[in-house]
């Protein structure tokens, strides 16, 4: 009889038919969860001295993307590049570009955390607390409450597909 048992749990596992500990498990995504295949892109922050510029980093590089950013405070920029990664200038924007140019790269998408600009880029991504603010040409202003949603709608706005330039995008 235990021999028969065993053969009949055998098959139930070899057709997938097993529940429990030892079931087998699709290779897919975990319910809930969502998977976007992201384009490789060379992401730009300017002025990440903000709250919202770690939040920011952390995401892009997780995504895969390289990610260059400069900031006023130098400590606070080292340490972000130390524990997100990414790629900092403490000599600001003009350093960037013109290190970025040398190496055959450029800005796919500027996201500016403050008043600084990012020479050289058509596709930009400000952030600000400013409720009034208005949206320039080959622009995009997100006005968000948290660092962590403000990083998720700077990637989703990143991506090559989603054309906004032109709106102002407020999130609670």
């Amino acid at each position: 009889m235990a021999d028969n048992y065993l053969e009949k749990r055998m098959d139930d596992y070899a057709r997938g038919r097993v529940s429990g500990p030892h079931a087998r498990r699709t290779s897919g995504p975990r319910p809930g969860t969502a998977v976007i295949k992201y384009p490789l892109l060379t992401v730009a922050l300017s002025d990440a001295d903000s709250g919202d510029a770690d939040a920011i980093v952390s995401m892009f590089v997780s995504a895969g993307c390289k990610v260059v950013f400069t900031a006023a405070d130098a400590t606070r920029g080292r340490d972000i590049a130390q524990s997100r990664g990414g790629r900092f200038y403490p000599g600001g924007a003009d350093e960037a570009v013109t290190d970025m140019a040398s190496r055959g790269e450029k800005a796919d998408v500027v996201i500016a955390c403050g008043t600084g600009g990012w020479p050289g880029c058509a596709r930009r991504i400000r952030l600000t607390a400013d409720t009034g603010a208005a949206a320039g040409p080959g622009e995009t202003v997100v006005i968000s409450a948290t660092p962590a949603r403000a990083a998720l709608l700077c990637l989703a706005l990143a991506h090559p597909d989603c054309d906004t330039s032109g709106q102002v995008i407020t999130c609670r």
